[in-house]
């Protein structure tokens, strides 16, 4: 039987909005080592345990998430089925998880419809990937000879998983990381979302690109049935820092929230940061509650 925990909306509000500004641009900045502590006790927190599961990974890069995923609970005997659209950056993928079992790599795009999209990426830049974004960074690069563009096939997640995966499957987790597109990856699985297939979805937020607002992105996942939160910690030891999360769905969101509101001092580079959208009914959100919430101290 789970345990119904009782909130106060506007205390809380006013705690995590004060936890939130103290550590936006240290806790709450993207970290991979924060991120995978928050995923693992995800992971852990489910049950019962799915016989049969598949992970995406939306944006794979040269593979090291996935390689990631494979030593996590839970995710380690799941199907991971991952998409990298750079030609170059594919290649280096494909060969460093070949030996990993129950892998599945797919050199192509994810959006909110299948089709190409003209892809822009630096050749021997495997750390950057590449953008769909016209309004991203690398565009700065045209007519230098350092740019190059390719017309890459894209699909959806909801035409994938019809395709591909057992309707029977757990979907534990989505992650998305795909330099300003994951709005539209998102829309793009719309029925998995409204079916309740996924219970959660992990996404990376830039500060420094034109997106849509970033309140529409959080209430299309909360509409779909899930919480929204920013992944971060608080404190001031680095790597021994408390797990922070901070809700941001509905009456708990407010517009300081929005990375592009963050930026480091003298004109340095905005804020990005992770969120993580789960179910409403799924049992990780207790244990957030109970160790997680952002309390203002």
């Amino acid at each position: 039987r789970r345990l119904v925990i009782v909130v106060n909306i506007a205390d809380l509000k006013h705690r995590q909005t004060n936890t939130f500004t103290k550590y936006a641009l240290t806790g709450f900045r993207n970290k991979a080592t924060t991120d995978a502590r928050i995923l693992t006790q995800f992971l852990l927190s489910i049950s019962p345990r799915p016989e049969a599961c598949a992970i995406f990974d939306v944006g794979a890069n040269i593979g090291k998430y996935v390689e990631e995923l494979k030593l996590m609970p839970v995710a380690r005997s799941c199907e991971v089925h991952a998409f990298e659209p750079n030609p170059d950056v594919f290649a280096i993928m494909e060969n460093r998880v070949r030996t990993l079992s129950k892998v599945f790599v797919n050199n192509k795009g994810v959006a909110d419809r299948p089709g190409n999209l003209t892809f822009y990426y630096q050749p021997g830049k495997a750390d950057t990937g590449g953008s769909f974004n016209p309004d991203h960074s690398y565009t700065q690069l045209q007519g230098t000879g350092r740019m190059k563009t390719a017309s890459v096939d894209v699909t959806t997640l909801d035409a994938y998983l019809t395709a591909t995966v057992d309707a029977k499957m757990v979907i534990p987790l989505v992650k998305i990381d795909v330099e300003g597109l994951e709005f539209r990856v998102k829309q793009g699985m719309e029925r998995v979302l409204r079916a309740g297939r996924v219970q959660a979805v992990y996404w990376e937020r830039k500060g420094s690109l034109k997106l849509e607002p970033f309140r529409d992105e959080v209430e299309y996942m909360a509409s779909r049935g899930y919480f929204v939160y920013i992944m971060g910690c608080s404190g001031a030891r680095k790597h021994n820092c408390r797990l922070t999360m901070v809700r941001i769905d509905g009456a708990y969101f407010d517009t300081i929230y929005d990375p592009k509101n963050h930026r480091a001092p003298g004109g340095g580079k905005y804020m990005t940061m992770n969120v993580l959208g789960v179910q409403r009914d799924h049992p990780f959100n207790d244990k957030i509650v109970k160790t997680m919430l952002a309390t203002g101290l």
